[in-house]
């Protein structure tokens, strides 16, 4: 006696019905929660947390209250302000942290997020009132640009090649330090070399965890073009900033050329 027949239908007809079932209730229902397919609004975050991050720079953390968001949406709104502006997003299975670097100094701002699927958005989460703090190491910063630096770039694009190098006195100068950054004017000096001096344009100072130098030089003649963009350090009594460069020529070789600049305490 065969148990797996039912008026004449074989074992493998039922077994195929009911595997086409499974696979239609999966598709309406959602397989392992997830939120392509949930049709459920995830929930919202909690514990925002915000805080004024040195150099002007506020943090927001948060707790995922979720496991079928598609991404969190970060919103900000100045002093008693109502309407909210969107600033940022983290996609789901990235840290619930993010840094809002676009803040104004002495100016209060309040932060919200909310957690989004297909289905929906969650209800918000709402910070308390945070003020951005300008970095007092920015003035520091912008009296050790002023001068005189050491300078000297590779001449070759393979930075694998011991090159030979361009050398120049790069003169700093008309230095200003106001929200959060530092603009300045300057220039290179090649001696004996056809663009013996090139002045900087959009030059600006941003300090993070590191301090990084970008500045590009004026468009007067296309021949003596040049982007510089690296890092600045004291090391003993003596600081220094170096990192890569484009030389008129940034499709053939973009950001792939070294350069160096010292000065003295």
């Amino acid at each position: 006696m065969q148990l797996c027949r039912v008026r004449r239908f074989p074992c493998y007809a039922i077994s195929v019905l009911l595997i086409l079932i499974i696979i239609s209730c999966a598709a309406q229902m959602g397989v392992g929660g997830s939120e392509e397919n949930s049709g459920i609004v995830p929930n919202a975050p909690d514990s925002l947390q915000v805080k004024s991050q040195s150099p002007c720079m506020v943090e927001i953390t948060w707790l995922d209250r979720s496991d079928n968001e598609k991404s969190f949406i970060i919103e900000r709104v100045t002093g008693n302000n109502t309407n909210w502006e969107s600033v940022g997003s983290i996609a789901t299975g990235k840290p619930c942290r993010w840094f809002d670097k676009s803040v104004d100094t002495q100016i209060s701002y309040r932060y919200r997020v909310y957690a989004q699927n297909k289905a929906g958005i969650s209800s918000y989460a709402i910070s308390d009132t945070v003020t951005a703090i300008n970095d007092p190491s920015l003035d520091s910063i912008a009296s050790i640009l002023v001068g005189t630096w050491e300078y000297r770039a590779a001449t070759s694009c393979d930075t694998n090649e011991a090159p030979g190098y361009w050398q120049a006195n790069m003169v700093i100068e008309g230095v200003q330090s106001a929200n959060c950054q530092i603009t300045f004017s300057g220039y290179l000096l090649y001696p004996n070399q056809p663009c013996q001096k090139r002045p900087f344009s959009n030059a600006l100072v941003l300090a993070n965890d590191s301090i990084y130098f970008v500045a590009s030089s004026t468009l007067e003649n296309p021949d003596c073009y040049s982007s510089h963009r690296g890092i600045i350090t004291n090391i003993g009594n003596v600081y220094e900033m170096g990192g890569r460069y484009n030389w008129t020529d940034p499709l053939q070789c973009p950001w792939k050329r070294n350069w160096f600049a010292r000065k003295q305490q």
